[in-house]
């Protein structure tokens, strides 16, 4: 079962033969005390839990321990300090695994968008906010605390590459929404096309610091902007193309997140990851 608990709602569902057969949502209550958040998460789980269950991911939009305590979450701050793993392995009576929502994205990168040459990768989600993950040899570098894949941190012209290579780049730039140059976009209008050929380069600089540094066989591009990635990805491509080891380039891939409902896909394949570990 995979589980993604964001700011607004929180999804789970089951995977069998990593396919999706069984989701539901419910808010996340952001507000509320934490026995009413858990309480919701119970409520969602229970609606999709079934015996043959054998293991419970959790992605989490935040900073967390290895025991899986909550240490740093911005935006349900009432959780911070809680541990999920403790809670719910009292509850359901399986292995419970927790980890940074976007390191489960790119799990979910390597399970489920990849093939059996591609074991370095990294995962971007962009979205309001700009998230990564690091896939190693085949195995989540999480670093301290799961921080490991904060590229959106890094400073980057007068800001962070977040506020280049999310939507707060479109609301900040060109006072618009990626939705509204999507559709733009889809209508053949030439400003649209260039704003997010302009994004393309932002992203394709951040790509190109990410080859210097990782060396990744593939980046998987995905979250809410990952939509538009045929109107950028020229704008990416017109910036590594320039990365100087040609023998790196050639085989470099960049491309877009090819399964549904990854929040949910990235924590199952946390399961998969840290069963696969143990064996």
């Amino acid at each position: 079962m995979g589980i993604d608990i964001g700011g607004t709602s929180i999804a789970a569902g089951c995977l069998i033969n990593n396919k999706l057969v069984n989701k539901s949502t419910v808010d996340t209550g952001a507000n509320n005390s934490v026995s009413e958040i858990i309480s919701r998460l119970c409520k969602v789980i229970n609606k999709v839990y079934n015996k043959d269950v054998q293991a419970i991911g959790i992605g989490v939009p935040g900073y967390i321990d290895t025991d899986g305590e909550i240490k740093l979450i911005n935006n349900i701050p009432i959780l911070q300090g809680v541990n999920l793993i403790k809670k719910l392995n009292d509850i359901y009576k399986v292995p419970v695994f927790v980890n940074n929502d976007a390191n489960c994205f790119a799990l979910g990168c390597y399970y489920f968008n990849s093939d059996a040459m591609a074991n370095d990768i990294v995962g971007l989600t962009l979205g309001t906010g700009l998230g990564g993950g690091v896939v190693v040899n085949g195995k989540l570098h999480s670093g301290l605390y799961g921080g490991a894949g904060e590229f959106g941190c890094i400073p980057y012209l007068d800001a962070t590459y977040e506020d280049y290579c999310s939507s707060k780049f479109f609301a900040s730039k060109h006072q618009t929404t990626g939705k509204e140059l999507f559709i733009g976009a889809q209508n053949g209008e030439g400003e649209a096309l260039a704003i997010f050929e302009e994004f393309g380069n932002h992203l394709g600089n951040l790509i190109l610091n990410i080859m210097y540094s990782l060396a990744p066989q593939k980046v998987v591009i995905g979250g809410s902007i990952a939509k538009s990635f045929d109107f950028f990805r020229n704008g990416i491509q017109m910036v590594i193309g320039d990365f100087p080891v040609e023998l790196v380039r050639k085989e470099f891939k960049v491309e877009e997140a090819r399964f549904d409902d990854p929040g949910i896909h990235g924590a199952a394949a946390l399961c998969l990851s840290e069963v696969n570990e143990g064996n």
